[in-house]
C-alpha cells in the first residue's frame, strides 16, 4: 500500500495523503484502546513531512531524529554513508545501506527528498502557512434544541466547528505556530478567551542552543516508556514508530490533550543533548463522584480529558485545577551506543477558581517524582535496548528488547515490558497510557520476513498479564494478541491480507448486582485491502474486513466493505470518493476506520450497527499560493430510527456533514 501511496503523492501534491502504513497504525491504536490525541499528533507530524519532505542530505543528524522516520541505527548508517560517499543522488540509494529493506524504503519515500546540503546557519527562512476550515452537520441533535423544562438548549453554542492554524518563519532562526479550535456545541469565546488555543515561539540553531520553545510543546525521550513518542499501542507499530533520542517538538495542533505549556530548552554540546523544561497546564474537572467533604491531595483522577465545554456542567468544570511539571533530560551519543537519563517532578492541585468553587481554603499539592534511565546499543546487525523508570517511591516500569537483522530476508524483535501496579508515566506520558497498556507485564515478538520479490510478511505475537485492577476488571487478568500481515507490491497492484486474533479476560457490564463472573472474550478478524493504479492519476482502493466476536454464549459476526476512487483531473483539481458499508451488533466488535478529510482534519469512525456511508472530497488549487477543499458525507443506519443518546440524540437514521477549507501558503 505504501507504493501506491507514494505514486498518489507524486501525482497529487495538491492533496497529499498519508501512506496506508500510517493510517493502519491509527486504526490499530483506536482498536487497542488508545486515545485519538497521540494519533492526531502523529498524523499532524507526518502530514507536515508530506508537505515539506525531509532533505536526506541535511547536515544535522538531529533533523533525522526529529523526523520520527528512522531508528538510531539507521541514522548512524546514513551519517556514515554520507561521510564516505558524500551526498545522496537518489533516495533509492538507501536500499544499499544496512537496515533499509525494500518494503521499509517504500514506506519512507513520500517523506524524503534529495537536494544539495546546506550549512545549517544559511538555511532559508520558513514561509507563511494559514489553514482555516469550517464544518457542520444536520439534523441537529437534542442538545441544540430548547428543553421543555429549562427553556433553553443544553449546548451553549452552535453546531459549527471552526479550526484555524498558522505557521510562519520570523527569520532564519525564529518561527511560530498557532492553532485555534471551536468544537460543535461550544461558544466562540469562554470567559473572554478562545475555547482552545495552542501555539509556540521557537528559536533554533544558535550555536550550542539547539532549540528554545516558549508555549506549547511535547517531550520525546528514551525508548517510549515514560516521555517517549506516545504511540506504541502494540508491537505491530513498534517497527514503524522507531525509538528516539531526546528532543522537543513544538506543538500547534487542534489536538487538545497530551502536551505541555511552558518553557523548554535543548542544548547540544558535541555528542551530548541536554533538555530542561518547566510547564503549567490548566485542567478541567469532572466532579461527578466527588463529595465536598473529602480531603483530596491528588486531583488527577478527576481531570477531564475530552476537552469539550458545551453543557453547563462541562463549562462549570473549566480551569478548576492545574498540573505542573519540570525536569531535566540528559542524552549522550557514542559511535554504537546512546544512553540517557531523566529526572522530573509533577504536581497537581486546585486553582484559585477551583478553591472558590469547592469552598475550600487550601489544596495540598504534593510533588510526584519521576525518573528513568535507558541505553541503546547497536552494530550492523543487532540493536539491544533497555529502559527503567520510577514513578513515586514504589512504582516502577521496565522495558527491554533486542532487534536482530538475520539477513536480507528476516529481521526479528523480542520485547519484554513490565509495569508495577499503579505505575503512571510523566504527563504527557507515553508507552504506559491507555486502558489497554497501563500496568501490564508480558513479552512480545515481531518478525519481518521478505520471502519473495515484491512481498513481505509481518507477524506479531503479544502476551500481557494485568496483575491488578484495570478497566472493567477487579481481578488479575491476561490478554493474548497475534497478528499476521502479508503484503504484495508490484505495480500497478498492491495487496495486503491481515489476520488477527485477540483474547482477553473481562467481567462485562451486567444488570445483575455485584461483580459479574470473569469471561474470556475472543475477537478474530480477517481483512483484505487492494489498491490498483488504473491510470497515471487514478487509483482504486478496496477493503473488506470480517470480524467474529464471542462473549461466552454470545456471538456476533461483523463486516466492513469499502471502495474508494481517487483522481487528479488536472494539475489544479483532484477528488476522492468513498463508499462504505458495515454491519456489527456488539460494541466490542466495532471496527475502527480512519477517514481522510480536509487537511489536518480527522474522522475516527467506529463502525457499529448496520449501515452505510458515502463521502467525497473535492480540492481545487486557485493559485500557487491558494488552495480550497470541500468535503461532504452522509451516514445512514438501517437498524435504528434514531441515532445517538442523551444530548447527542438525533431523530431519524441519517446524518449529514459538510466542511469547507482554505489553505494559503506564501
Amino acid at each position: 500500500m505504501a507504493l501506491m501511496a507514494t505514486l498518489f503523492f507524486t501525482a497529487m501534491k495538491t492533496s497529499a495523503q498519508l501512506p496506508d502504513v500510517i493510517l493502519r497504525m491509527v486504526e490499530d491504536a483506536a482498536t487497542d484502546g488508545s486515545g485519538e490525541n497521540d494519533a492526531s499528533f502523529l498524523i499532524d507530524h507526518y502530514q507536515a513531512l508530506l508537505e515539506q519532505p525531509l532533505n536526506l542530505n541535511t547536515p544535522d543528524p538531529t533533523n533525522l531524529e526529529e523526523s520520527l522516520l528512522f531508528s538510531s541505527f539507521q541514522i548512524n548508517q546514513i551519517v556514515r554513508y554520507r561521510e564516505r560517499y558524500g551526498d545522496f543522488f537518489s533516495v533509492h540509494e538507501l536500499s544499499s545501506i544496512p537496515g533499509f529493506t525494500r518494503d521499509r524504503l517504500e514506506q519512507l519515500l513520500p517523506f524524503l527528498s534529495i537536494s544539495a546540503s546546506t550549512p545549517s546557519d544559511n538555511r532559508p527562512a520558513k514561509g507563511f502557512h494559514l489553514i482555516s476550515d469550517i464544518k457542520t452537520g444536520w439534523p441537529l441533535s437534542q442538545g441544540y434544541l430548547a428543553d421543555s423544562v429549562a427553556g433553553e438548549p443544553a449546548y451553549a453554542g452552535s453546531p459549527i466547528r471552526m479550526n484555524l492554524r498558522i505557521k510562519t518563519g520570523l527569520g532564519r532562526h525564529l518561527s511560530m505556530g498557532l492553532a485555534y479550535q471551536k468544537d460543535p456545541g461550544e461558544t466562540v469565546f469562554l470567559d473572554a478567551r478562545p475555547q482552545f488555543v495552542s501555539g509556540y515561539i521557537e528559536l533554533s540553531g544558535r550555536k550550542c542552543m539547539k532549540k528554545l520553545v516558549g508555549g506549547s510543546f511535547r517531550l520525546h525521550s528514551g525508548l517510549g516508556l515514560v516521555t517517549g513518542t506516545g504511540f506504541n499501542p502494540s508491537l505491530s507499530s513498534f517497527s514503524m514508530h522507531q525509538m528516539k533520542p531526546a528532543h522537543i517538538k513544538p506543538f500547534a495542533s487542534v489536538s487538545e490533550q497530551n502536551f505541555l505549556n511552558g518553557l523548554a530548552l535543548q542544548l547540544q554540546i558535541s555528542r551530548t543533548d541536554l533538555i530542561s523544561w518547566i510547564s503549567h497546564n490548566r485542567q478541567d474537572l469532572s466532579l461527578f463522584n466527588h463529595q465536598s467533604a473529602e480531603r483530596i491531595s491528588d486531583w488527577e483522577p478527576f481531570f477531564r480529558n475530552e476537552g469539550l465545554h458545551r453543557t453547563g456542567t462541562e463549562i462549570g468544570g473549566t480551569g478548576l485545577a492545574f498540573s505542573q511539571s519540570a525536569g531535566i533530560i540528559l542524552n549522550r551519543k557514542f559511535p554504537h551506543l546512546i544512553a540517557g537519563a531523566m529526572v522530573g517532578f509533577e504536581r497537581n492541585g486546585l486553582s484559585a477558581r477551583g478553591l472558590d468553587s469547592l469552598s475550600l481554603s487550601e489544596s495540598t499539592s504534593p510533588l510526584h517524582p519521576h525518573g528513568s534511565v535507558f541505553f541503546l546499543w547497536f552494530n550492523n546487525k543487532t540493536e539491544i535496548f533497555l529502559e527503567m523508570a520510577l514513578s513515586g517511591k514504589y512504582r516502577q516500569a521496565f522495558l527491554s528488547g533486542i532487534t536482530h537483522r538475520c539477513n536480507d530476508f528476516l529481521n526479528a524483535t523480542l520485547l519484554f515490558r513490565s509495569y508495577s501496579p499503579g505505575y503512571d508515566g510523566l504527563n504527557p506520558s507515553a508507552y504506559a497510557t491507555g486502558s489497554a497498556l497501563q500496568n501490564e507485564t508480558g513479552p512480545g515478538i515481531l518478525l519481518n520476513l521478505y520471502p519473495f520479490r515484491n512481498s513481505a510478511i509481518t507477524y506479531t505475537l503479544d502476551y500481557a498479564c494485568f496483575p491488578r485492577r484495570k478497566y472493567r476488571m477487579n481481578v488479575p487478568s491476561v490478554s493474548f494478541h497475534s497478528k499476521t500481515e502479508v503484503r504484495y507490491q508490484a505495480e500497478p497492484v498492491t495487496l495486503l491480507i491481515t489476520a488477527s486474533s485477540k483474547k482477553w479476560e473481562a467481567n462485562p457490564v451486567s444488570n445483575d448486582p455485584g461483580i459479574t463472573p470473569v469471561r474470556l472474550l475472543v475477537r478474530k478478524r480477517l481483512g483484505v485491502r487492494l489498491s490498483l493504479q488504473l491510470t497515471e492519476s487514478v487509483i482504486w482502493n478496496s477493503r473488506i474486513e470480517i470480524s467474529r466476536y464471542q462473549n461466552g454464549p454470545t456471538r456476533d459476526e461483523g463486516m466492513l466493505m469499502l471502495h474508494e476512487l481517487s483522481a487528479n483531473l488536472s494539475g489544479k483539481t483532484a477528488f476522492r470518493f468513498r463508499v462504505l458499508m458495515f454491519g456489527t451488533s456488539e460494541w466490542d466488535n466495532r471496527i475502527y476506520l480512519y477517514e481522510p478529510g480536509l487537511l489536518y482534519d480527522y474522522n475516527f469512525m467506529a463502525c457499529y450497527g448496520r449501515g452505510s456511508r458515502f463521502s467525497g472530497i473535492f480540492r481545487f488549487r486557485v493559485t500557487e499560493s491558494l488552495q480550497t477543499a470541500v468535503k461532504a458525507g452522509i451516514t445512514a443506519y438501517n437498524h435504528v430510527r434514531e441515532t445517538g443518546s442523551g444530548n447527542d440524540l438525533i431523530p431519524g437514521n441519517r446524518k449529514w456533514d459538510i466542511g469547507f477549507q482554505i489553505i494559503w501558503k506564501h
